[in-house]
């Protein structure tokens, strides 16, 4: 089998990552900078549904993270306003996120290269560009 080359360690590559190692495909995974990031973009995860989270296996890793119902105002210690959200938001740091997905990842038998930038052409057969940009 061939093996899949994904460029970008972030959150889409290393859950595409992972699902892939779970289904027994060859993965190396590509990532330009180093991880854990420190990054406030993972502070809060809405919109992850228990299905994604039980697709992608990922629930051990979230098992200690808060679930937020509602967001709050507040203006000088005084609530303001409230909105309730369709579903519990999901409440982690993105250096713990991170850290644990880069984990999961290699302890399924994935490799993670850091520092290593991936030179591809776009639509090369077996590579994936989850970089973002």
């Amino acid at each position: 089998m061939k093996t899949i080359q994904i460029a970008g360690g972030g959150l889409a590559g290393l859950a595409t990552g992972i699902a892939l190692r779970q289904r027994c495909v060859p993965v190396v995974i590509h990532e330009a900078g180093d991880l854990p990031r420190h990054r406030v973009c993972g502070e809060f995860i809405a919109g992850l549904d228990g299905a994604t989270i039980e697709a992608l296996a990922l629930e051990p890793l979230l098992t200690d993270a808060p679930r937020h119902d509602a967001m709050l105002w507040h203006i000088a210690g005084r609530e303001v306003g409230r909105s309730n959200f369709p579903q519990p938001a999901i409440g982690i740091s993105r250096h713990a996120l991170d850290s644990r997905m880069a984990a999961a990842f290699q302890d399924a038998g994935g490799e993670l290269r850091l520092r290593s930038r991936a030179k591809f052409e776009p639509g090369a057969e077996g590579w994936l560009d989850a970089t973002g940009r």
